[in-house]
């Protein structure tokens, strides 16, 4: 029906008409989207910005991303930021945090800080990226640390952060080696080698390979019955 308005130039009566009856992000961005293609583009905006505000859980962040450009485009910087604020709040995707700092400008301290205090309650997978992008190196840590052992942000943050934080890096790199040569899980050795090879990597970076070596001497001794394992471990010294 609202389509219909639109093919016959009803488009006051379609705002008006998909204002008072649209119930769901995903109609109302259908709407904006064929107002924007006919040139329409403040009506579009006054379709969409109201879609913000609506209850249905479905959809919201795929209408606040198309918004967010337009309408900081048509000037309507106060629209824009709202539209990207709420497309972060839904993702915690780190696209959605760098289209929130553009359009912030001059605000963007005050923006960023309310971003990454929800990013924090979140628990979100995808906090990583941008603790990372923001060099918050202890708070990628303390988010690996939340998904345990087998997070896979694991190694990109020992990269990012073994300059600065290597006994944190050495622990998970051994600890994920240890495991799998206690289980004696024998055909992920070559994993667990590699593990070990990435902490006595940073052992060295930080010229303390006089810990490393009574460490590796004590998984020689432990596991000298795994006969594929220790040559492995040999190769480490």
């Amino acid at each position: 029906y609202l389509t219909k308005l639109i093919e016959l130039g009803e488009i006051a009566r379609t705002v008006a008409e998909a204002n008072a009856y649209l119930a769901a992000p995903a109609e109302v961005l259908a709407i904006a989207q064929r107002l924007d293609a006919k040139g329409h583009h403040h009506e579009a905006l006054q379709v969409a910005a109201p879609g913000l505000d609506l209850s249905y859980p479905h959809d919201q962040e795929a209408l606040a991303r198309w918004l967010a450009p337009r309408a900081q485009a048509q000037g309507d910087t106060a629209l824009a930021l709202r539209a990207a604020k709420i497309a972060f709040y839904k993702s915690h995707q780190l696209d959605d945090y760098q289209v929130a700092e553009r359009i912030a400008g001059a605000t963007w301290n005050t923006v960023k800080g309310e971003l990454l205090d929800d990013l924090q309650r979140s628990n979100a997978y995808t906090a990583v990226d941008i603790y990372l992008v923001e060099h918050m190196l202890v708070e990628a840590m303390q988010a690996v640390d939340k998904h345990g052992d087998y997070s896979p942000d694991l190694e990109r943050v020992i990269e990012a952060v073994q300059g600065e934080h290597p006994d944190w890096c050495i622990r998970h790199c051994t600890r994920r080696a240890e495991r799998i040569m206690n289980d004696g899980d024998a055909k992920h050795y070559q994993d667990a080698a590699e593990w070990l090879r990435r902490a006595r990597t940073i052992y060295a970076q930080h010229d303390r390979l006089a810990e490393w070596r009574p460490y590796l001497a004590g998984l020689l001794e432990a596991h000298s019955r795994k006969y594929k394992l220790v040559p492995m471990l040999k190769a480490l010294y």
